[in-house]
């Protein structure tokens, strides 16, 4: 199988990619580093960032709360 259509069935997992630990090591033992590089940036490409939604005022709070801690 090419290493392109194995990887299609990673796209669009919800809620993310998760590759278990016994294809993992199939990916990486049966094709070339280059290619398994490759084809997980082309599918990681196809996801949101999992950046979570904070409002400013979480972010505020936040930043006063490092700031207090890295000043004592």
């Amino acid at each position: 199988m090419k290493i392109n259509e194995l990887f299609k069935k990673f796209y669009g997992m919800k809620p993310y990619l998760f590759i278990d630990e016994k294809e993992w090591q199939h990916i990486i033992t049966t094709y070339d580093k280059d290619e398994v590089v490759d084809e997980l940036a082309k599918c990681l490409h196809t996801y949101r960032c999992p950046i979570p939604e904070i409002t400013e005022q979480e972010a505020l709070k936040s930043l006063k709360k490092t700031k207090r801690s890295s000043m004592g």
